[in-house]
């Protein structure tokens, strides 16, 4: 049996769903009432979130950032990954194509951050920035709205221009 739920999208008839220790599940619910599985893939590293851009999946993982070409559904691919030194929680993709990565604290990593990435070319992110909130901050949660991104750090909400990064 799968690995429970950490994250769910929908993208039209399909259900992108994260599992916790099993990686990425592509569900097609075209007809509710009998979803049938199309895809996996599995991968290392308990997972956390998920974005989904066209043919694209996000992944958000204790390993860190992970590009998914789901074009196929019924055999997605990993095409691109980038290591963080801490647990990747949660992650945001903006209009432009600008992912933003929330890093939580882990074991041997005492800095929480907010990480941005340049997607232009999805088979090798580019971090163009990032921001340390030491190791009280503990980052949970990002949303990009318009030219904000809304952080979630310990206990504080944080709004941030965007231009900021760049």
């Amino acid at each position: 049996a799968p690995s429970f739920a950490m994250d769910l999208k929908i993208m039209g008839s399909s259900a992108y769903i994260a599992r916790r220790n099993d990686g990425l599940e592509i569900v097609d619910i075209s007809n509710p009432e009998f979803p049938i599985h199309i895809g996996e893939i599995d991968l290392p590293g308990e997972a956390h979130d998920l974005e989904v851009d066209n043919a694209l999946v996000y992944f958000a993982d204790e390993i860190g950032l992970r590009v998914i070409d789901a074009s196929n559904p019924s055999s997605p691919a990993l095409i691109g990954s980038v290591t963080t030194p801490a647990k990747s929680w949660d992650l945001c993709i903006d209009d432009d194509g600008i992912v933003y990565l929330a890093d939580r604290f882990s074991g041997t990593s005492t800095q929480s951050s907010v990480r941005v990435y340049n997607m232009t070319n999805p088979a090798s992110p580019n971090q163009i920035a990032s921001v340390s909130y030491g190791p009280l901050g503990r980052v949970q949660h990002v949303h990009a709205l318009g030219d904000q991104l809304f952080v979630v750090h310990g206990n504080d909400l944080q709004s941030l221009d965007v231009f900021f990064f760049f």
